[in-house]
């Protein structure tokens, strides 16, 4: 166990066990975790942004749900989304006039 990974266990030790981690990118670790007050797994990535958001020792922590399992989209259909928000952010900020930005 690493020692940022026993320091997230210790300040989260009173609702969460934290069991593995799954992975983890630039802006986040992603830890599953048992939910000890209400009996199941959560997913608790260990820094991003609030309803389900908290903090603990200087962590943010975000809970959702853990389901296991295969992703709904497939590779081509999530490219495809990725390119139609791109290209509709694209698009506003060409609509924002030169200098208010």
């Amino acid at each position: 166990m690493t020692e940022i990974t026993s320091r997230l266990s210790t300040a989260l030790a009173d609702r969460y066990r934290i069991e593995s981690r799954l992975g983890e990118g630039g802006m986040a670790t992603v830890y599953l975790a048992e939910d000890l007050k209400h009996d199941g797994e959560s997913s608790a990535p260990a820094h991003p942004p609030a309803s389900r958001f908290g903090e603990a020792d200087s962590f943010l922590c975000y809970v959702m749900s853990f389901i296991d399992g295969e992703t709904q989209l497939g590779i081509d259909e999530a490219i495809g989304v990725t390119t139609d928000v791109a290209g509709a952010l694209d698009y506003a900020h060409q609509q924002v006039p030169s200098g208010s930005q």
